[in-house]
């Protein structure tokens, strides 16, 4: 059992000759051991009352994994950010009906943006944003890694409707 940052992968004893081809379809760090872990292709965002879910797709191995962002609805700036949930996969074949449950739940479900990447978290004045990679390319190749060049992001806020006035500004 292989343990990375946010996935386990196990692997049966009685299958080393598929272990190479296996092996091959998966990332690994230079500076370290190996991660057995796939990044996700595609993210999307969605926001529910005071929640917010980034779906994260994995089109290799057709799974997704929901991530919940708890969001105050009480701006406090000293607030630290909640994340739930996250590391469980799902077959694709379950999205649609997932979704489908948190539309039909109380506050309905309203998509906020969709992308290729998570930069990360930023914490500003009223509160913390996700920046989401909407646009990039390929600028190269190290070994059988691609380099990409991000060329544009968006900044969803983890936070109530109102945004103050000093803050709207900079955006």
């Amino acid at each position: 059992q292989v343990v990375s940052h946010h996935r386990v992968a196990r692997i049966p004893s009685h299958s080393l000759p598929s272990l190479r081809s296996w092996a091959r379809s998966v990332m690994c760090d230079v500076f370290g051991p190996p991660c057995f872990a796939r990044p996700y292709q595609k993210y999307e965002v969605h926001r529910k009352r005071n929640e917010v879910y980034v779906v994260g797709m994995d089109k290799i191995a057709k799974e997704y994994s929901m991530l919940r962002i708890n969001c105050p609805s009480v701006v406090d700036p000293n607030a630290e950010l909640e994340l739930n949930d996250g590391e469980e996969t799902f077959k694709t074949s379950y999205l649609a009906g997932h979704m489908q449950r948190l539309r039909m739940s109380e506050g309905g479900l309203e998509k906020l943006g969709e992308g290729s990447g998570l930069v990360g978290f930023a914490k500003f004045l009223q509160g913390y944003y996700l920046i989401l990679i909407t646009k990039h390319r390929k600028a190269g190749k190290i070994g059988h890694h691609y380099v990409l060049c991000i060329e544009d992001t968006t900044l969803i806020p983890l936070f109530g409707e109102t945004v103050r006035g000093d803050e709207k500004r900079f955006k």
